[in-house]
């Protein structure tokens, strides 16, 4: 066992223990004999292939927070792939690791970053939700708006008909002959005043930039309360996990 530099472990094979010589059996007690193999992980190899690698996915998962929620492509894509490579590194680990009961130490911190990164990338689908009810209700707006115009465009073409269609009659007197109307001479067919139209058309659209500010500053705080939220239950997990298992283990096995 000398040379072991292409291992991922420290193999040591020991005596069975006066207890593990011996067992009992149909009242009769039977000898027994080997020897038990102890599996110790090397820590340097596994650090820099597993945990530096892992976490660095993980930084790399908060930069998504900084990228405009508008770029769908790029930061989900950004999200998808940091998402599948971890799960490849934790096949590989439990494909290159000793079967065990439970969960090992690498494996725990791997499921830890994928479960993290998933969150992140939770949290993108919740602004895409946002981002998607804004403009299902602009959708929503902008057809009742065109519904209202297209109505009252017919309302003002039906009274212009109406108005058109006044009766004329002339009238004979002192010698002279006058053109004059059915109706009231002051009358005038109904036009919308183009200046209140331009101002309640500004209107509308001064609401709208106000609902989609305060839609775009609704995500903005989403992405800010996750910038400083994500890491700081990923030092905290960082907090539990290494002195659970490099002191408590070691201390009460």
């Amino acid at each position: 066992m000398a040379n072991q530099r292409a291992q991922q472990y420290v193999i040591s094979c020991k005596e069975l223990e006066y207890n593990d010589t011996f067992i009992y059996h149909a009242n009769r007690t039977f000898s027994q004999t080997g020897f038990q193999v102890d599996l110790i992980r090397r820590r340097t190899p596994v650090l820099l292939q597993v945990y530096l690698t892992t976490g660095l996915f993980v930084v790399v998962s908060w930069i998504s927070f900084i990228v405009p929620p508008e770029v769908v492509p790029g930061r989900m894509a950004l999200l998808v792939t940091l998402f599948l490579v971890l799960v490849n590194i934790f096949n590989s680990v439990t494909a290159n690791a000793p079967k065990a009961e439970g969960l090992t130490a690498v494996e725990m911190w791997v499921v830890s970053c994928i479960i993290h990164v998933f969150a992140v990338l939770a949290e993108y689908a919740v602004i895409l939700k946002l981002i998607q009810n804004n403009k299902r209700k602009e959708s929503r707006e902008r057809r009742r708006e065109d519904r209202l115009a297209r109505q009252a465009e017919f309302e003002n073409v039906a009274l212009l008909n109406v108005h058109s269609t006044e009766r004329q009659c002339l009238v004979q007197r002192d010698g002279e002959t006058a053109l004059l109307n059915n109706g009231n001479k002051d009358d005038q067919p109904p036009q919308m005043n183009a200046a209140h139209a331009q101002g309640m058309r500004v209107l509308k659209q001064l609401k709208k930039d106000i609902k989609n500010e305060r839609s775009k500053q609704v995500q903005e705080q989403v992405d800010i309360v996750a910038m400083y939220l994500f890491p700081v239950i990923f030092l905290f997990f960082n907090l539990l996990y290494w002195p659970y298992y490099l002191m408590f283990i070691e201390w009460f096995g």
